[in-house]
């Protein structure tokens, strides 16, 4: 039963509380392992510097707009652009110039180890999306890109039990996602799911 309850409403028991990532430090370490794991058995990483923060369900609930404890994380991008003002043989143009960028991730504290590695790296794959694909932002794409990272990771980290429950996930346009993504990366495992978001990345070039 549920011995434990937080102020944002969630409950553990005993064997759940000792296990789940509660200190900030701590889900730092892990989270920076995760990365560097994506890194090496991957072989794609970005250089972005990500600020990482471990938040409770309300103050997840005030980030994303809205509350659903289905949602575990965000990742969350900020640039700022500087107008400046080019001359060319007497042509002015104006060209926009990246001043600040900031990128952030958020997850939820008091999760199991695995959940907290495996919402981290689904995070992570947002950010891969925002580098590699940028033009890519259907949900089907975004977040099937997503699962199918984390659950590659999954299986790296010896907790492919964790994607089951991708599958079973009550929000139907992640699993029907997962599902998706699973299809095209059966044959050609992330070589060819990589293909196919870069040619999504060509075809809403096209559209511009």
């Amino acid at each position: 039963g549920a011995d434990h309850q937080s102020k944002d409403g969630r409950q553990w028991c005993d064997s759940c509380l000792t296990l789940a990532v509660l200190d900030q430090a701590a889900a730092q370490k892990m989270f920076d392992q995760v990365r560097q794991d994506i890194k090496q058995h991957l072989n794609v990483f970005t250089g972005d510097t990500i600020a990482f923060h471990m938040v409770d369900a309300d103050s997840l609930a005030l980030l994303l707009g809205h509350k659903n404890f289905a949602e575990r994380g965000l990742y969350r991008y900020d640039i700022k652009y500087k107008v400046i003002k080019k001359t060319v043989n007497k042509v002015t143009r104006k060209l926009k110039k990246v001043e600040r960028e900031l990128f952030d991730i958020f997850i939820l504290s008091g999760l199991s180890p695995e959940n907290f590695r495996d919402v981290a790296a689904h995070e992570l794959a947002h950010d891969l999306n925002y580098w590699f694909f940028p033009k890519v932002m259907g949900k089907r794409e975004v977040e099937g890109f997503a699962e199918y990272v984390s659950a590659m990771m999954n299986q790296y980290w010896g907790q492919a039990k964790v994607n089951e429950n991708k599958i079973r996930n009550q929000q139907k346009e992640y699993s029907e996602a997962y599902k998706y993504f699973m299809k095209l990366g059966e044959k050609g495992g992330l070589k060819a799911v990589w293909e196919y978001m870069e040619r999504q990345n060509q075809k809403a070039k096209i559209k511009k």
